[in-house]
């Protein structure tokens, strides 16, 4: 007797047919995306970049530094200088600070404390700035609200003033 023989049926072959590899707009945005924004944080686009702003008027120089590109919650500074170009001591310099633009910030510190906060403009005065001197308001804080944020910052001595914009952006 003779061993029954079995035979094994073949499988048909697959049919043929593209592969295509089909991306929804918002997917194709996405893996830009990724992409784009490690090559910028690389450039140093969202890192923190300092200026500086400087006005004069007659014998007085007004120069504002601070950080133009900032983080949201990091400790930051504002550093404004008067400098009297003059031969004469300057008596009283008022420098106000925007409300509007410092109320994008918190846990501000002033040197030297400002002498009047009112609607308008956080103010503080500079007494006796010899000739060919400068004295130094700096302000502390910390970014509140993030987005695009600018001010004015007047010097004020005797009849005149002299103003320096301030344009900051926060990042989130």
């Amino acid at each position: 007797m003779t061993p029954p023989t079995t035979t094994v049926p073949t499988l048909p072959e697959p049919p043929r047919f593209a592969r295509k590899m089909k991306l929804y707009a918002f997917q194709v945005i996405g893996f830009a995306a990724m992409f784009l924004f490690p090559v910028l944080a690389l450039l140093g686009v969202f890192g923190r970049t300092t200026q500086s702003t400087m006005q004069s008027v007659d014998d007085v120089e007004l120069t504002v530094t601070y950080s133009s590109r900032a983080h949201l919650h990091k400790h930051e500074m504002l550093n404004i200088s008067v400098r009297n170009r003059s031969s004469d001591t300057l008596p009283i310099v008022t420098v106000a600070l925007e409300r509007a633009f410092l109320d994008n910030y918190t846990k501000l510190s002033f040197t030297p404390a400002p002498y009047e906060i009112n609607g308008e403009a956080y103010e503080v005065m500079l007494l006796d700035i010899p000739p060919g001197g400068t004295q130094m308001i700096t302000v502390s804080h910390e970014g509140r609200i993030s987005g695009a944020h600018s001010g004015l910052i007047t010097a004020t001595v005797g009849s005149g003033s002299l103003s320096v914009p301030v344009d900051v952006f926060i990042f989130p």
